[in-house]
C-alpha cells in the first residue's frame, strides 16, 4: 500500500466523528486533510486548497470547517488514544505542556488579544493555543489543543457569543490552568506517560506544581532563575507566645536561596557530563548538577530534585549560536531513588514538543486557518492533530537510511514533498513515480552530506571535558 492508500485508509478510520444528524461530512474533511497536505507551505487556506486539491468543493469544505456540528473533543480524544498506541506506555515516555501563539490582524477572531506571542518575542496581537504533547524517545505528536480565553474575552458575554463559544467556556482560566485541566484529562482517557514536562513560563506556577504534586504525577518542570529554594529543611517554625499554638504564617528557620545563586556556588567538580539524546549534529551533549532542595506548600515542606544544565550546541529560536551556554534550572517531584540522570533527560527532551509546532506550522497549515469563530478554530486544529498523527506513525513506520555518522531520519517534510506529489492534483496528471524516487533519493543525499558536515564541526568546537570527568549516557 502506498503513501496516498494509507493516508485514505488511514482518514477512514475517523469517519464515525463526522456524521451528524443529517449528513455526512467525511469526504469534505478527506478534501481538508488532503489540503493541508498538499497546499503551498505558508499558504495553506481554503483558497489555496481549492487551486491543489482535485475534487475540492470550496463551499462544502467551508460549511464543513465553519458551521457543521460535529464535534471537535471526540476525535481529539481518539488521537490521544492512538497516539497513546504508539507511544504510551514506552519506557520514559512523557507528556510535554507548552502554548504557541499565532499572529493576527483585527479583533474579530475568537481569543485575539495583545499577548506575549513567543515566535516573535515580543507583544503581539495574536491568539494563543496551550498544548499538550505525547513523546517517547525522538517521536511526539500533539494530543491535545485548548484555545486560550483572555480575561477581555471572559468578561465580554456579547463578543463571545458573536464568536460562537459554548457558555460553558465563557471563562477566564490562566494558561497553567488549562494545562492542568489537560494532563487530567489525558490521565481520564487513560493516555501512559511517566512524567510531565514543561517551560519555566509553567514551571514558574506553584499552583500547577503542587496540584500535579497532589495528583500524584511526577514532573520536571523548568522554572525562571530567580526561583527560591532551601538547601536545608525550612522547619521547625518558629512557635507563638503559647508553645502548643504554630503561628498562622510560620516563617522558615533560615533564607532561601535563588536557584542562580546555588548553582554558580558549585565547584566544577560538581558538573558532570551526560550524552542525552542523537541528532543530527551528534550526540546532544550537556553539563549538568543535581542537588536534593526543599520547597513550601503552605505549612508543608517538601523535599524535591534541582536540576541544572548547559548544553554549549545550544542555539537560540533563529538558528544563531548563543554567545554563552544558557543554563537551565528546572525542579523535579521525582522519588529520591530516581537516577537523576534520566530526569536531565526528560528536562532536555521538552524540546520535542517544538518540533511538533513546526511540523504543524510548515508542513500542516497549523497557522495558516482564516477563521474567525470558536467552531471553526477547533475543527481546523483537531484536523491539524490528525494530520500531525499521520505523519508520526509514517515516519516510525519508515526505514531509515543509515550512514558511518548515524541514520538519516525521514522527516515530516519529505512524506509531505511525496504526498504533494502522489496526491492528485486538479488539472494535473499523475507525477512520474522514478522522477519522484530520484527527487527523494537526491534530498536525502544532500542532508546527508549536510549531517556529517554538521556533525564533524560539533566535535571539533564542542569543549574539552573537565579533569576526571566521565562522559555518561543511559538509555532511554
Amino acid at each position: 500500500m502506498g503513501a496516498v492508500e494509507r493516508l485514505v485508509s488511514f482518514v477512514k478510520e475517523f469517519s464515525r466523528f463526522f456524521h451528524t444528524r443529517s449528513d455526512s461530512n467525511i469526504s469534505e474533511v478527506r478534501c481538508y486533510v488532503f489540503g493541508l497536505m498538499q497546499a503551498k507551505h505558508g499558504a495553506k487556506n481554503l483558497e489555496r486548497m481549492e487551486e491543489q486539491v482535485a475534487d475540492f468543493n470550496y463551499q462544502s469544505v467551508h460549511n464543513t470547517i465553519s458551521h457543521a456540528p460535529w464535534e471537535h473533543r471526540p476525535l481529539m480524544d481518539e488521537i490521544a488514544r492512538r497516539a497513546d498506541g504508539l507511544l504510551g506506555g514506552a519506557p520514559r515516555s512523557r507528556l510535554v505542556v507548552d502554548d504557541t501563539g499565532f499572529a493576527k490582524k483585527g479583533n474579530h477572531s475568537v481569543g485575539v488579544a495583545r499577548q506575549y506571542i513567543g515566535r516573535l518575542g515580543k507583544i503581539d496581537n495574536c491568539q494563543i493555543a496551550v498544548c499538550t504533547s505525547l513523546a517517547s524517545g525522538q517521536q511526539s505528536t500533539l494530543s491535545d489543543i485548548r484555545l486560550y480565553l483572555p480575561e477581555s474575552w471572559a468578561g465580554d458575554p456579547s463578543r463571545c457569543e458573536k464568536a460562537g463559544i459554548p457558555e460553558a467556556e465563557q471563562q477566564f482560566l490562566t494558561k497553567p490552568a488549562l494545562a492542568l485541566q489537560s494532563v487530567r484529562h489525558q490521565r481520564q482517557l487513560g493516555i501512559r506517560f511517566d512524567c510531565v514536562s514543561m517551560d519555566g513560563g509553567y514551571g514558574s506556577d506553584h499552583g500547577l506544581l503542587h496540584a500535579l504534586d497532589g495528583d500524584g504525577e511526577t514532573f520536571v518542570a523548568e522554572v525562571h532563575c530567580d526561583q527560591r529554594v532551601w538547601t536545608e529543611a525550612p522547619w521547625p517554625h518558629q512557635q507563638g507566645v503559647r508553645p502548643t499554638k504554630h503561628l498562622l504564617h510560620p516563617k522558615p528557620s533560615h533564607p532561601s536561596q535563588r536557584v542562580d545563586t546555588l548553582a554558580a556556588d558549585q565547584p566544577d567538580t560538581a558538573w558532570q557530563r551526560l550524552k542525552v539524546r542523537d541528532s543530527d549534529q551528534g550526540w546532544v551533549e550537556v553539563s549538568y548538577l543535581v542537588q536534593r532542595i526543599w520547597v513550601i506548600e503552605g505549612d508543608l515542606q517538601k523535599l524535591w530534585w534541582l536540576l541544572v544544565w548547559e548544553n554549549p550546541d545550544e542555539r537560540t529560536n533563529n538558528g544563531t549560536q548563543l554567545k554563552a551556554p544558557r543554563r537551565h534550572y528546572a525542579l523535579s517531584n521525582a522519588p529520591a531513588d530516581e537516577d537523576p540522570r534520566q530526569l536531565v533527560i526528560d528536562g532536555v527532551g521538552r524540546n520535542v514538543v517544538e518540533r511538533n509546532f513546526r511540523d504543524g506550522k510548515s508542513e500542516v497549515g497549523m497557522a495558516d486557518y482564516q477563521t474567525r469563530g470558536w467552531r471553526a478554530w477547533h475543527h481546523h486544529m483537531a484536523l491539524v492533530m490528525l494530520a500531525l498523527l499521520f505523519l508520526m506513525q509514517e515516519r516510525m513506520h519508515s526505514p531509515a537510511p543509515a550512514t558511518p555518522e548515524g541514520p538519516i531520519q525521514i522527516t515530516s517534510g519529505d512524506i509531505t514533498f511525496i504526498l504533494e506529489r502522489l496526491l492528485p492534483r486538479r488539472g494535473q496528471g499523475p507525477c512520474d513515480e522514478q522522477d519522484l524516487r530520484r527527487m527523494l533519493e537526491s534530498r536525502i543525499h544532500k542532508r546527508q552530506k549536510d549531517q556529517v558536515r554538521r556533525r564533524i564541526k560539533t566535535r571539533t568546537t564542542r569543549p574539552p571535558l573537565w579533569p576526571d570527568e566521565n562522559l555518561t549516557q543511559i538509555t532511554e
